[in-house]
């Protein structure tokens, strides 16, 4: 009975503020008093209702169902023993992209940037450098950012923006510690 009167006050305060046309109230109490009323029923109905069902149901429908259930009925320890098992891999996945994002600055540090002084002046090797650099850590930075290769696949509009929003930034820091290492 408490949730017909919760719903009663509900209706009563949206249709007093203008949320709720006025022709809805008499619906909604008709639809709580009815739901009042037969809730017992369908609790009582709820098993004979099942095996029927199950007798009548074909098996396919049936296994998704208990597939379903079984979804629904995760312990705690399942479920806290998932979100372990996706930390750990989330942190691996970030230390091994950071080790190499590192790896490549520090080669391109010490081994682009003098192999491209030899070719050219200062000022276009370090240009020519960070473009490079910021070429081969581009992969890297993709993967940090998304967790699966899926996302890829389904680009589109929104996604592209969330990369230029959370990818710039880490271009202009990553370009700023390659001009400090290359001085």
């Amino acid at each position: 009975m408490q949730i017909g009167e919760f719903s009663f006050i509900i209706a009563t305060l949206g249709t007093s503020l203008g949320v709720i046309n006025k022709t809805l109230y008499p619906i909604i109490v008709s639809v709580s008093v009815i739901t009042t009323f037969f809730t017992p029923y369908f609790i009582k109905f709820a098993d004979p209702v099942d095996r029927w069902a199950e007798k009548h149901l074909p098996a396919r429908l049936l296994a998704l169902i208990a597939r379903y259930s079984q979804s629904q009925t995760r312990n705690e320890s399942e479920v806290t023993l998932l979100w372990k098992q996706a930390l750990q891999r989330t942190i691996w996945r970030l230390l091994i992209y950071c080790v190499v994002l590192v790896a490549i600055l520090q080669l391109s540090a010490h081994l682009l940037a003098p192999l491209m002084e030899s070719f050219m002046s200062t000022g276009t090797a370090k240009a020519f450098t960070v473009v490079i650099t910021l070429a081969a850590m581009a992969p890297f930075l993709l993967a940090l950012c998304f967790a699966g290769t899926y996302v890829l696949l389904q680009w589109d509009v929104d996604a592209s923006l969330a990369l230029v929003a959370f990818i710039m930034p880490f271009f202009g820091f990553l370009a700023g510690i390659l001009v400090a290492l290359l001085r």
